[in-house]
């Protein structure tokens, strides 16, 4: 039985994340039997190691401001839906790590999550990705529980 599903939140890809967010969402009431799933909402927070830090904590906190919007906004599309069993998360660090990391402590039954780069097949995605990695395919490949990608 799912008791906590986690949905990581990217705010620079807001399409994929609200897409994973509605599929959530939809799993949560369509497998709840009284709105008894939790759904935990997280957002890595990804700082540069080559930002001076005066920088670092400036940029830190103005991100946080955004990302608390989005997580509002988030919580009321739950509360629209009937959706009671609603956390938000802010964590910094390496993302799929991090994501892995909160699924394992907090015994994650299951991971939604927006499909980032791997729908794209263009000559610039495969770059991209062969460079850069995958969060979406790393959390596949590392999570303690199942993964449902949401296609945008």
């Amino acid at each position: 039985m799912l008791e906590k599903i986690l949905v990581p939140i990217d705010s620079m890809k807001w399409d994929n994340t609200r897409n994973a967010v509605q599929v959530a969402m939809d799993f949560s009431q369509g497998c709840s039997i009284e709105g008894d799933i939790e759904l935990i909402f997280l957002h890595v927070l990804q700082v540069k190691p080559r930002v001076p830090m005066s920088e670092k904590e400036r940029l830190t906190e103005k991100k946080k401001e955004k990302i608390k919007e989005d997580f509002k906004e988030i919580k009321e599309m739950c509360e629209e839906r009937g959706l009671k069993k609603v956390r938000t998360i802010i964590e910094e660090g390496k993302p799929a790590n991090t994501i892995v990391e909160k699924a394992q402590d907090e015994k994650i039954d299951m991971i939604v999550m927006g499909s980032g780069k791997l729908h794209d097949r263009s000559a610039g995605g495969r770059i991209h990705k062969f460079f850069y990695g995958s969060v979406t395919e790393e959390v596949i490949h590392e999570a303690p529980c199942s993964v449902l990608v949401a296609r945008p």
